[in-house]
């Protein structure tokens, strides 16, 4: 559970498209609670804040991260500043004006809760993330079901779940199927699908089902993956959430090329 370099390149493009940005995205509620994963040098954050913060406590926050350096610089351990980080990078990017997380091993930020139930809460908030989070928990109808109802309606939802080669690292590894059923069902548009392949460091643009599907095949398809998907949902009244029916099975829309390749690849 940690913002990586590559989910910062990713929100740093959705400010720049203004998927994000003031006014926005003033409430975001997190599955889990971040923390800074590191692989972006903290004076490279400070350039990120400089460039592409509209916050009106833009000074401030490079003010805090710059304290930060220098405690770091005078040999405290980077790892006590990890969830402080996170927060001045999300109020430069996404300039949030109220921020929650459910986590079971978080911060005072936090309400410790067990997402192996269906979390309540009265309010909608624009942006809910799940950044390494779902695949820990055991029951993903209750997760999932909890991310539906708490996003306000034309919110973002934010994804960033473990593909093949996380080994034991929890309950669940994620398909890309996975994410394309999931918003058909639940009439979620897919503003962005990538997947990050660990070994080549490498970020790969995938977006559409097609896109996935002429992109691999069981030969080339990355061994070590995350997959990063964003989410816009219906501005309408938001309905019950859905299961989704696998597409291979769903018999809609269902190309004879499609069935070939899910065939191959399946063998």
């Amino acid at each position: 559970m940690a913002i990586t370099s590559y989910l910062h390149e990713i929100l740093i493009f959705l400010k720049n498209k203004e998927l994000i940005s003031s006014g926005k995205t003033e409430s975001i509620f997190e599955i889990g609670e971040q923390n800074w994963y590191g692989d972006v040098s903290l004076k490279d954050l400070l350039e990120t804040i400089n460039n592409h913060s509209n916050s009106k406590d833009k000074e401030i926050l490079c003010e805090k991260l710059k304290k930060i350096i220098s405690l770091i610089e005078k040999k405290q351990d980077p790892k006590i500043f990890a969830f402080d980080v996170a927060k001045i990078f999300y109020k430069a990017i996404f300039d949030y004006k109220n921020y929650i997380a459910v986590d079971l091993d978080g911060t005072e930020h936090s309400i410790n809760f067990d997402l192996n139930n269906e979390y309540k809460d009265d309010k909608k908030y624009d942006v809910v993330t799940n950044l390494g989070t779902s695949e820990h928990i055991f029951n993903q109808l209750a997760v999932f079901k909890t991310i539906h109802n708490l996003v306000s309606a034309g919110g973002l939802i934010i994804h960033q779940l473990p593909g093949q080669g996380y080994y034991d690292h929890g309950f669940y590894n994620y398909q890309p199927t996975f994410f394309f059923d999931l918003a058909q069902a639940n009439n979620y548009q897919i503003f962005g699908f990538w997947m990050y392949d660990n070994n080549k460091k490498e970020l790969i643009n995938v977006h559409k089902r097609e896109n996935y599907l002429k992109l691999f095949v069981r030969e080339n398809h990355p061994t070590y993956y995350d997959n990063i998907v964003v989410y816009k949902t219906s501005s309408k009244q938001k309905e019950e959430f859905r299961l989704p029916t696998q597409h291979i099975y769903s018999k809609k829309n269902l190309s004879a090329e499609e069935k070939k390749l899910w065939d191959e690849n399946k063998k």
